[in-house]
């Protein structure tokens, strides 16, 4: 009978330890800081913005830059792998010819789209527990929307290059985008924290998001694609929108959750680095 009492009384102290223990863990200190960054919240706020500023604005510049968005609608097309309805679906949503250029639209298309820099810039330093941008350093934000357009145009080139047509080019095809995007997460976090991040952890950082991207891709690949083209069936253009939207969601939230981690990682031990500019 005294055994069974103290086996009784043990469980709750082990119960209590265990949990103890996950709490001490990276794992329990990526909960708290979910939580206390409400990085949800802002997965989703940022989602909303990059969809309603970012992909307007590359619309608009491949209408002044090729005088329609058939580039664009070829590219999702591609990039998802769609046939038959589905492709014809996007294609009949974004080939627009252009009758010319709303300038004061694209101006306000621009400058919202730099705000999306401004929320990417408030999380990182958040994440990373530096001090946010002063006002004179807001134009950080318009040299990371430069970076990221010259990114997706470099992945497109990339992409034309050594798209996928043999096992050789797809291994290229695949290296030559985890450069690019490795090199495109490093500058954005650099230059949206102003160099106040040691650069080994900021590498770490740009390591594990872009092993996200890789994920994220063989998800879209696999699944996304399909979804795309089942919704565009069933629902025809705004099935299009919702897929596009999920698929900015998973992204932005790779971004985000893959720094955070970075952050929780390599922050025992982490001290000033002499290479850090600010």
């Amino acid at each position: 009978m005294n055994v069974e009492a103290t086996v009784g009384r043990s469980l709750p102290t082990r119960a209590r330890a265990a949990t103890d223990a996950i709490r001490r863990s990276w794992l329990g200190t990526f909960y708290d800081r979910v939580l206390e960054l409400r990085l949800i919240d802002q997965v989703y706020q940022v989602s909303a913005s990059v969809f309603v500023a970012y992909i307007p604005l590359i619309l608009a510049l491949a209408a002044v830059l090729t005088g329609g968005q058939t580039a664009v609608a070829e590219a999702i097309v591609t990039r998802f792998r769609l046939t038959g309805s589905a492709a014809q679906t996007v294609l009949e949503l974004l080939d627009r010819p252009s009758r010319g250029i709303y300038w004061l639209g694209l101006i306000i298309i621009l400058w919202s789209a730099i705000s999306i820099g401004r929320k990417f810039s408030r999380m990182y330093t958040d994440i990373w527990q530096v001090p946010r941008l002063r006002l004179k350093q807001q134009w950080r934000a318009g040299v990371w929307l430069v970076l990221q357009v010259s990114m997706s145009a470099s992945i497109a080139l990339v992409r034309d290059i050594w798209g996928p047509a043999g096992s050789g080019r797809i291994v290229a095809y695949v290296a030559g985008s985890v450069v690019v995007w490795w090199l495109a997460e490093f500058a954005a976090q650099w230059i949206l924290t102003a160099g106040q991040v040691p650069t080994r952890r900021l590498a770490v950082g740009a390591s594990v998001v872009t092993v996200g991207r890789v994920g994220l891709g063989v998800w879209t690949a696999t699944y996304l694609a399909d979804s795309l083209a089942n919704q565009a069936l069933t629902y025809g253009p705004i099935g299009v929108v919702f897929s596009i939207f999920t698929y900015i969601v998973s992204a932005v939230g790779v971004i985000v959750v893959g720094t955070l981690l970075a952050s929780i990682w390599t922050d025992r031990g982490a001290g000033p680095d002499p290479q850090g500019t600010s």
